[in-house]
């Protein structure tokens, strides 16, 4: 894989987050204290069930993109500028991965397993409010990778 498709991919898969994690924030996850309690539960297993399909490639390319990126092991030689970015964009996809895992899914796996006819008003306020965390950061790094390919083009075109 070149450094300028290692690049692409990068931006793209963390552009495709942002977007989805925005859909969830504001739309989704909201919905969910809405549920109607006697299907809430089955409702909420549904939901970890369908988005892993769609969430779990697009972070794998992520992380890996980034690691590929990261100094002095990255297939992309950067611009000396830009090292911080990297490990700063790096670091947020860690932030992103601990959040989700330590956060996100246990509240999911609360949902999935109340008790039939509850919704757990508290758990969804607290899936809400925790999830700033990945909106925050991952809409960051589609910025950074934006910015990655932007750095590319210019880099490009000055070369050429």
């Amino acid at each position: 894989m070149t450094p300028e498709l290692l690049i692409l991919l990068h931006f793209a898969a963390s552009a495709y987050l942002a977007g989805l994690i925005w859909v969830i924030q504001i739309v989704h996850y909201p919905m969910l204290a809405e549920l109607d309690p006697q299907r809430a539960a089955a409702a909420c297993a549904r939901h970890a069930n369908a988005i892993t399909p769609i969430v779990a490639p697009a972070m794998l390319i992520e992380l890996g993109s980034a690691v590929l990126m990261l100094p002095p092991i990255g297939m992309v030689q950067p611009v000396a500028s830009l090292v911080p970015w990297l490990w700063l964009s790096f670091a947020l996809v860690v932030v992103v991965w601990i959040s989700t895992f330590a956060v996100q899914v246990p509240l999911h796996t609360r949902l999935q397993k109340q008790v039939s006819g509850t919704i757990d008003v508290a758990v969804v306020r607290r899936l809400v409010r925790t999830n700033w965390i990945r909106t925050v950061c991952w809409s960051a790094r589609a910025l950074l990778a934006g910015w990655f390919v932007w750095e590319l083009i210019h880099t490009s075109a000055s070369r050429g």
